[in-house]
């Protein structure tokens, strides 16, 4: 038994409260099917009975259709009604055609009630059932669970994916993520098994949505497994998201292969195909997010908005707003400036100063406090934050001068949020800085290797030139630049 238990980013900024109200939701609806299920589940087993019962002291009446797998199993169609001819010729006697006629209306009314009793049940009535399948079902089986082990399986799944998609692509875009894979999973159910008169249940189809989406979105990040292998052995271990989600999904292609190779054409038990389907409307969905920009164009500025909100309690920026409002921009700087020379560490200053320079049409001149807050920001560990102001920096100032200690640290920021392609980018304008140290160029040629092997050598060759490096440092970037080589002479 594998069972997932952790990742690298569960730190969010916000509380996750779309993923926090589905976990609710499923567990309050959980509650009342768990505790009325007794009632039906009883009144079924006593109504099939009577049934099986009057058909076993009369095997040549007709069943009806919708209790011949309960009586005879998982048997395919074919092999029914052999098992049914069966039954029939161990009869001794044969009663008359009112006998008969009489018997059979009785067996048809047991066969009615007992098919009541199990429509009534609250799994039945709301679970999506594919030979009957019902608009409102698509959405009501995505919040029913069938037992607790599969209700906390798939809420653990929920807690792991959900807060980290939520946080990176807003609430309302997760939502929508979330409710589509549901829908595209039991779509997907449903054509595979449209004949099925088994209630599909669970929030699994959706949560395999997510998973899909966090395979794209964080395709790198390190999941953290237990393993529990009979009495023998147990412990945990890390391996990527790349590695086991496809993985998984592979497992459930093949074990729903094998079920329908097997004869289960009425979909009971895991519901795989449906997982699949899920899972690959995640991907697709995920992908055209990231197509689309619509972190970078809509996601981020939202969240850059409400984090850059000037503090009103703060008299020195409401009193500078007031004069820029007023015409008198240079006499809110000043104040702005005045106000972080006693306190340099108040960022809301600095971002005023920054937000007055870009509407003056002076970011240059701004964008030294922006660096500034960034500095900060990286130093804190505020890793979406720094990043979005950076892309807010570098499209109004395309080319900032930023302190090559800066540009590392923001590049290891880029790098623990997965955005490999902007680090890259960073640590390239930190090389180029003059103002580096022989431990930063080191630096950057360790953070580049897995990103471009050839700033990597130049960094390293560079580091080792450098007259401050110290003699451990020498030591690492000659292993550096052979261990290079040799992935180089291997790719090529």
């Amino acid at each position: 038994m594998i069972i997932p238990i952790e990742h690298e980013n569960m730190t969010v900024r916000r509380l996750p409260w779309v993923t926090i109200g589905i976990m609710a939701l499923c567990g309050l609806l959980f509650v009342p099917t768990w505790l009325l299920r007794s009632g039906p589940e009883q009144e079924i087993e006593d109504r099939l009975e009577q049934v099986l019962q009057f058909y076993f002291e009369h095997p040549y009446l007709e069943l009806h259709p919708g209790l011949a797998e309960v009586v005879l199993g998982g048997a395919r169609e074919q092999e029914q009604q052999a098992l049914l001819e069966v039954l029939k010729q161990q009869v001794e006697r044969r009663p008359s055609d009112a006998e008969r006629a009489e018997q059979q209306i009785e067996l048809d009314r047991l066969s009615e009630d007992a098919l009541a009793a199990i429509d009534d049940h609250p799994l039945r009535r709301w679970g999506l059932t594919p030979s009957r399948a019902q608009a409102e079902t698509f959405v009501s089986h995505m919040f029913l669970h069938a037992g607790w082990l599969h209700l906390l399986g798939n809420m653990l799944i929920l807690y792991l994916a959900g807060p980290f998609l939520e946080d990176r692509f807003s609430r309302p875009l997760f939502a929508g993520l979330y409710a589509v894979g549901g829908l595209v999973a039991a779509a997907s159910h449903v054509m595979m098994f449209p004949r099925s008169d088994i209630p599909l249940v669970g929030a699994s189809g959706a949560i395999a949505g997510l998973m899909g989406a966090f395979l794209i979105r964080s395709w790198q990040t390190k999941i953290r497994f237990l393993y529990i292998l009979g009495i023998w052995a147990r412990g945990t271990f890390w391996a990527p998201a790349w590695v086991m989600l496809p993985l998984w999904l592979l497992t459930q292609v093949f074990m729903g292969t094998m079920t329908h190779s097997l004869g289960g054409e009425d979909g009971a038990g895991v519901a795989y195909w449906a997982h699949v389907g899920g899972f690959v409307l995640g991907v697709a969905a995920a992908f055209a997010i990231k197509k689309l920009e619509i972190e970078e164009r809509y996601v981020r500025p939202v969240i850059d908005a409400k984090t850059q909100q000037i503090v009103i309690d703060n008299p020195v920026i409401e009193q500078a707003m007031a004069a820029h409002a007023a015409g008198r921009s240079a006499e809110a700087v000043t104040a702005l400036r005045e106000s972080l020379a006693e306190r340099p560490d108040d960022r809301d200053a600095a971002i005023a100063i920054w937000e007055l320079a870009c509407q003056l049409e002076r970011a240059e001149q701004g964008a030294p406090y922006l660096l500034r807050v960034i500095d900060a920001e990286t130093r804190a560990g505020e890793i979406d934050l720094a990043i979005a102001h950076w892309n807010e920096l570098t499209e109004h100032v395309p080319d900032p001068t930023a302190d090559a200690a800066l540009l590392v640290r923001l590049a290891q920021a880029m790098l623990k949020d997965r955005s490999g392609a902007d680090a890259k980018k960073v640590l390239a304008r930190a090389f180029a800085t003059p103002s580096r140290t022989a431990s930063l160029t080191l630096r950057i040629a360790h953070l580049a290797r897995p990103l471009d092997t050839r700033l990597a050598r130049q960094a390293a060759e560079t580091a080792l030139a450098m007259p401050d490096l110290q003699p451990a440092e020498k030591d690492h970037a000659q292993t550096l630049l052979t261990e290079l080589s040799r992935e180089t002479a291997l790719s090529g």
